[in-house]
């Protein structure tokens, strides 16, 4: 006959806490990586025009006349 023990609230909210704390890193990369990634498409799109750099497929026009 095995004697079985039983675990206490003790190590309940030791785990919640963990997976608490796991889920909190989650999201927090979650939201850096999506939400900066919206800002820094906005820069390199600048710094791409500033060095005369195109999309893919864009037609640039260039004014020959130096007006």
């Amino acid at each position: 006959m095995e004697i079985k023990v039983i675990k206490g609230k003790r190590n309940l909210k030791k785990n919640l806490f963990k997976w608490l704390l796991k889920s909190m890193t989650l999201f927090f990369i979650f939201y850096a990586v999506f939400v900066t990634d919206e800002e820094n498409e906005e820069y390199f799109v600048k710094t791409a025009r500033e060095l005369n750099l195109s999309k893919h497929n864009e037609r640039i026009f260039v004014n020959i006349s130096g007006n």
